[in-house]
């Protein structure tokens, strides 16, 4: 985040943690100068964050959306809650190429056996960047060695080849009054969509 510059002048700014850890909740609170909104460990099948539209500048989503029966709708609900222009910083487990998930392993047991884990419902491959970009992000991919130097990431515990997915909330679609546009199936007529 401090790389990214996403906290430089941080007065009065307002970040959302999902599902906050401890440390880095205190890490976070010891800028002192940002609105610090800690959104509980989210249920699996949450679908809604309870805050209004267009009311974070930063969000940061670490480890939570593998987590999660219904990501895409998180997903979608982080875009709403960020303000135009603002971003969120995303972490998930990648591995391999291709996303695994089944809707029909219901049981613990049974997402522990083909996931991993008995909490998660999914397995993310690299194509994880297109379900953030169909939420309407702007994505960028970086490697956890990009951003880190090799005695940080051992210190930390972090894979050097892990990824931060950075979504920006950075599109304006507008349609001449006069035109009619359509997008993705549905039409606008003199429409502003920020």
């Amino acid at each position: 985040m401090q790389q990214k510059g996403y906290l430089l002048g941080a007065s009065g700014k307002a970040l959302l943690h999902m599902a906050p850890d401890a440390r880095m909740a205190a890490k976070l609170r010891e800028l002192g100068k940002v609105d610090l909104t800690l959104c509980p460990a989210l249920a699996p099948d949450c679908r809604k964050i309870q805050h209004d539209d267009n009311s974070f500048d930063l969000i940061y989503c670490s480890h939570v959306l593998e987590h999660m029966a219904y990501d895409s709708r998180i997903v979608r609900e982080m875009f709403r809650v960020l303000k135009p222009g603002a971003a969120a910083i995303v972490q998930v487990p990648v591995d391999g190429k291709q996303t695994v998930e089944d809707p029909l392993v219901a049981t613990p047991e049974g997402r522990a056996k083909r996931f991993g884990r008995p909490d998660q419902y999914r397995r993310y491959g690299s194509d994880f960047a297109f379900r953030l970009q169909a939420a309407g992000f702007c994505v960028s991919v970086v490697r956890a060695a990009d951003v880190m130097a090799a005695a940080e990431l051992a210190r930390l515990g972090v894979p050097a080849d892990g990824q931060l997915f950075y979504c920006e909330k950075r599109y304006e679609i507008r349609c001449p009054p006069t035109s009619r546009l359509v997008l993705s199936g549905i039409a606008c007529t003199g429409m502003t969509r920020v």
